[in-house]
């Protein structure tokens, strides 16, 4: 369960990422 939540985490901030990028850009 401790695993999955941190996968769930990574992605997450892999999303964000990309979204921050969408926007400055």
């Amino acid at each position: 369960m401790k695993k999955n939540t941190n996968y769930q985490l990574k992605i997450m901030m892999v999303f964000g990422k990309k979204k921050e990028k969408e926007l400055i850009g």
